[in-house]
């Protein structure tokens, strides 16, 4: 419903954020080696999209973050206090990290972009 699909066979190709990039609708003729050199350009078009789609986002605060295991996850810094940050990701999800999970150098930036929010009493 969301894609509005009005018919079979369909393939969507979408960005991580959800955004249609690509659609396919109906029966492709030609052989099967045709139809996924067709889909591969689809999908390196695609990954494409999603770099500049993440250059965009790092306009606006976006980064790369790291974390003590060598995990790395894309969001934008929102707030901080002295135990945790809170942070949202390319699809709106907020999402709250211990800054005892950041690595040395993504806590030293958060420390340094980030003020600490004041205590509440």
């Amino acid at each position: 419903t969301r894609y509005k699909v009005k018919g079979y066979p369909c393939l969507l190709i979408l960005l991580p954020d959800g955004t249609e990039v690509f659609r396919r609708m109906g029966y492709s003729r030609g052989t099967a080696e045709a139809r996924i050199q067709t889909l591969q350009t689809d999908v390196s078009k695609a990954s494409e999209a999603w770099k500049k789609r993440k250059i965009d986002l790092g306009k606006s605060g976006f980064r790369n973050w790291s974390d003590r295991s060598g995990g790395v996850f894309f969001a934008k810094a929102l707030r901080r206090d002295d135990q945790q940050a809170v942070l949202i990701d390319p699809f709106r999800r907020v999402f709250r990290v211990p800054l005892v999970r950041f690595s040395h150098e993504s806590l030293v930036d958060l420390l340094d972009g980030l003020k600490a929010a004041p205590a509440q009493e």
